[in-house]
């Protein structure tokens, strides 16, 4: 695949802080599950 001129300007900081809430919110619905299927116990998240 060549490379696209616009991908770098879109790489930005918008994008990933995008991924870090995909990530928090997939985080929270993991430890949600998580305490639900074993509560008492916590989630180890890496």
């Amino acid at each position: 695949m060549p490379d696209d001129p616009v991908r770098p300007a879109e790489a930005g900081p918008t994008v990933e802080l995008r991924r870090a809430d995909v990530v928090l919110a997939a985080d929270g619905i993991h430890s949600a599950t998580w305490n639900t299927l074993f509560p008492g116990r916590s989630a180890v998240t890496s």
